[in-house]
């Protein structure tokens, strides 16, 4: 896959492990395609609350979407608030939520995953990278391996 495609084929759409060194060059070959790009401070995110405020901030959630996992995702498979035909978000320091309050990451991994999959059957891409996280991680794909571009490879 090339990297291009990932802002363009929803098909491509996933929750994806990236290293953060990568990520600026990797925001380089998807900014034309008119995606919102939303990042989350993972240092800021080690429970289920601090997981549940930092998406409504950075997605700018409605005052009614509440603070459990079923509005969660509500909000992210709606966003229609954000008038957006796709989205990468960007999860930095993501090992800080997984070490902290691992049944919280395996429950957003889980929406999360939802969500791309109703994304993508709308037609439209929906993406997570997560930086910082290890490679045990089965639930994420390596987009480096994925994009097969050695220069991206640690």
């Amino acid at each position: 896959m090339k990297l291009n495609n990932l802002a363009r084929d929803p098909a491509q759409s996933g929750l994806y492990r990236v290293q953060a060194s990568h990520i600026a060059r990797l925001l380089m070959g998807v900014q034309h395609h008119q995606l919102h790009i939303i990042e989350l401070d993972g240092r800021e995110i080690s429970s289920k609350a601090d997981l549940l405020h930092a998406c409504g901030q950075a997605l700018q959630f409605p005052s009614y979407v509440g603070h459990n996992w079923d509005a969660l995702e509500e909000a992210l498979n709606d966003l229609s608030w954000l008038e957006t035909t796709g989205l990468i978000i960007i999860f930095y320091e993501a090992n800080q939520l997984c070490r902290h309050d691992h049944g919280a990451w395996q429950i957003f991994c889980e929406i999360a995953q939802s969500c791309v999959e109703q994304w993508r059957s709308r037609g439209q891409v929906w993406s997570i990278w997560f930086s910082g996280m290890e490679y045990s991680q089965p639930e994420l794909l390596d987009l480096a391996e994925v994009l097969d571009e050695p220069n991206l490879q640690a």
